[in-house]
């Protein structure tokens, strides 16, 4: 496999990519936060290294590729600090923490035992979450992303390359901290030639992620993995435009083009909001229908309305079983966010499908048709 790879967002591109050319500069303050404590993924059990067999070539840069293997698929190490990358993975939005150290423990083995630093995104609710994705896309300054910029610029002080897994409003979150980082470095005297540098020891890896490629800072080598239906991206890409059109407008109000851009920008955000939105309904219907046993199952199979319609009131709601009105709905849930989901879990609790799992797989493919 050639390591020549095409930056931008191919699905299931491991390889890192070439720099693009420079996002616009945006106007914020570049203050370090200071490292909070790791929390790092457990070594995978035994037999995980051989049922994750995948493969770097790719993702390895000069002579290191001589360090990669089948055997060890992760374990690249850099000729410059004899190390793997430092590996970070960071959640998206409404992620309860177990969740998070589910998906943290994949793709640790997934990389044969590679340790994963888990940077947890707490969820504050749907509103506020959604409400706080938009400010790390736009460059106002979080908690999270701050935490995300203290362990980012720790490592590069070190002279670590970094590699970052990112789920949704993790990627956001990503970008924010390392523009910080590319500021702080220029602030400090560094040339705008030796910051690209030090990004390029950044790859970022982001599943169904609320960022575009302008959402990093030159020299950052990222892979956007997005499913077809997944509305999250497609957001990002609309709130991204309308913003560039929207300082462009700034910059010149009298500029009729600008004006027409910025129109053309938000309707095409509206159209983007408005198409997912009916595709989720239509999953959501769908859904309802194939697992109508459920809710039958919840009503008693009948059973409640039958005494309920008799008048015997307590009788009824002995044959209600909230478990099952739960389960309907739960499922519902998940088939409505399928597209956008980092991890599945089936019946017996493993991970099933998903973002994560269809990355590595995808790799695993790529390996055998090399092979």
């Amino acid at each position: 496999m050639s390591s020549a790879a095409v930056r931008g967002t191919g699905p299931l591109n491991p390889a890192f990519l070439p720099a693009a050319p420079a996002a616009p500069a945006r106007p914020k303050s570049a203050t370090s936060a200071a490292s909070a404590p790791a929390s790092t993924a457990p070594a995978a059990p035994a037999g995980a290294a051989s049922s994750a067999k995948i493969s770097s070539v790719g993702m390895c840069q000069g002579s290191a590729k001589a360090a990669c293997s089948l055997e060890t698929p992760e374990a690249c190490v850099e000729p410059s600090t004899g190390k793997a990358p430092k590996t970070f993975f960071i959640n998206g939005i409404r992620t309860p923490e177990r969740n998070a150290k589910e998906t943290q423990a994949l793709i640790s083995e997934r990389l044969g035992g590679t340790p994963v630093e888990l940077v947890y995104n707490p969820t504050h609710g749907l509103v506020a979450d959604a409400a706080e994705s938009l400010m790390n896309i736009t460059g106002v300054d979080t908690q999270i992303s701050k935490d995300m910029q203290g362990r980012l610029r720790k490592a590069l002080d070190a002279g670590e390359k970094v590699r970052v897994f990112a789920h949704s409003q993790g990627a956001a979150i990503t970008g924010d901290a390392l523009h910080d980082i590319a500021a702080a470095y220029k602030k400090a005297g560094k040339s705008d030639a030796d910051v690209a540098k030090i990004m390029a020891r950044v790859e970022v890896i982001s599943f169904g992620g609320f960022a575009d490629k302008d959402s990093f800072p030159e020299g950052v080598k990222f892979n956007l993995n997005r499913e077809k239906d997944d509305s999250i991206p497609q957001l990002a890409t609309s709130c991204l435009a309308i913003g560039k059109d929207y300082r462009e407008v700034c910059a010149e109000p009298k500029k009729v083009k600008n004006w027409l851009d910025l129109g053309g920008s938000v309707l095409s955000g509206l159209e983007t909001t408005g198409r997912n939105a009916a595709h989720n309904a239509g999953q959501a219907v769908v859904s309802a229908y194939r697992n109508s046993d459920k809710l039958w199952d919840a009503f008693g199979k009948g059973k409640f309305f039958d005494n309920l319609f008799k008048g015997d009131v307590d009788t009824a709601c002995s044959q209600f079983n909230a478990k099952s009105l739960d389960a309907y709905c739960a499922q519902i849930g998940k088939d409505v966010t399928s597209d956008h989901v980092t991890v599945l879990l089936d019946a017996k609790g493993k991970a099933s499908a998903g973002y994560v799992v269809k990355y590595f797989d995808g790799l695993r493919g790529r390996q055998d048709k090399v092979a």
